[in-house]
């Protein structure tokens, strides 16, 4: 029996927080459970051959994060099956410029859930992530 997993339903939780002084408060969320606390709006893009290879983004909206200090953004992801081919990357743009992809899992099956937390630093005004899964569909 082959197992396979949907790409984005490996991904939950995505958090903007800004610290002013020891304690955090919440600019923006994404549970992905359609509940009135999902804040951070996304656009979903699927590319699957068949439903069983491809790539999948989820882009977040620009949030404003001027005059914030201590802003991070952190996500969870979880990936089951993952094997030759396969990963989970993530892509952090700061008043619009891209930070960099970021691969967060390669070839392999993540250890639970696992956290990535970015800082970003005081003097961004705008942050936006760009979460994305590629599936080769072999096994």
């Amino acid at each position: 029996m082959t197992r396979r997993a949907t790409p984005f339903t490996l991904l939950t939780a995505l958090l903007l927080f800004f610290a002013a002084a020891p304690a955090q408060a919440q600019v923006a969320f994404q549970g992905f459970e359609e509940s009135n606390s999902d804040d951070w709006n996304y656009t979903p893009d699927y590319n699957f051959d068949n439903g069983t290879s491809g790539e999948a983004d989820l882009t977040f909206e620009q949030i404003d994060v001027s005059g914030l200090t201590g802003v991070q953004i952190s996500f969870f992801y979880r990936a089951d099956g993952f094997d030759s081919g396969d990963e989970l990357s993530h892509e952090a743009f700061f008043d619009g410029g891209s930070q960099g992809v970021v691969t967060d899992i390669e070839n392999a099956t993540s250890d639970g859930w696992e956290q990535v937390t970015i800082d970003v630093p005081d003097e961004v005004e705008t942050v936006r992530l760009v979460l994305t899964a590629n599936q080769n569909g072999g096994g």
